[in-house]
């Protein structure tokens, strides 16, 4: 199998719903900036706040529920953890295409919303991606976690749900700096996955959990 071959395959195999969860969330921005543009209000300062808010909250919460549909998608996982490439090398393919994806959906919306005038956070260019990047990758970083921790995309998405509202109702509210914000969310996200993919390495720990879900 091509190295292409392979990512095209792993894609498939991450899920159609998952990997546009975040190009549906980028699409419904970019329609509601051209509705706003339409209406000649892009150049205020509430448009601007609302498409920055949009951004930052809505496209990484799509990120962490297509993480936590990922992990919850594999059914036959013994057979998964009998072949040559380790289960965790698998994941992490199919999350670097979630990546992927992710990407291109938020660096199209922020260009949209730039050439429009209707992104009003002090953050431009490739600093920019911090905005959403950093709650996108704690996001993602929680329903790996939870996917791999209880083995369901209930509960990982669950997970998710509980980790965006702690964020938006206290951590953005205490942590005010937004470089600072982001960085730390970020690095957390980046722990979460390592301990994912650790926790997906154990095969006695995945087998005596899908050994729990069929009962």
């Amino acid at each position: 199998m091509t190295d292409i071959s392979l990512w095209f395959y792993e894609a498939r195999r991450a899920g159609p719903a998952a990997l546009t969860l975040p190009l549906l969330a980028a699409g419904g921005i970019t329609a509601l900036a051209m509705a706003v543009s339409a209406t000649h209000q892009a150049t205020t300062q509430a448009a601007g706040l609302t498409m920055v808010r949009l951004v930052a909250d809505v496209l990484p919460i799509t990120v962490g529920l297509a993480a936590a549909a990922i992990l919850g998608r594999e059914r036959l996982l013994e057979v998964q953890l009998t072949l040559p490439t380790s289960y965790p090398v698998t994941v992490r393919r199919r999350l670097g295409v979630l990546a992927v994806v992710a990407l291109i959906a938020t660096t199209a919306t922020l260009a949209v919303l730039d050439a429009a005038g209707q992104w009003t956070h002090p953050a431009h260019g490739p600093l920019a991606l911090l905005v959403p990047a950093g709650p996108a990758v704690l996001m993602a970083g929680a329903g790996a976690w939870a996917g791999a921790r209880w083995q369901s995309a209930a509960a990982a998405s669950t997970t998710v749900i509980g980790v965006w509202l702690g964020q938006l109702l206290v951590w953005d509210r205490f942590v005010g700096i937004w470089q600072l914000n982001k960085v730390l969310l970020a690095a957390v996200g980046a722990g979460l996955l390592v301990a994912a993919l650790r926790r997906l390495s154990d095969t006695e720990q995945l087998l005596a959990g899908a050994g729990r879900d069929e009962q």
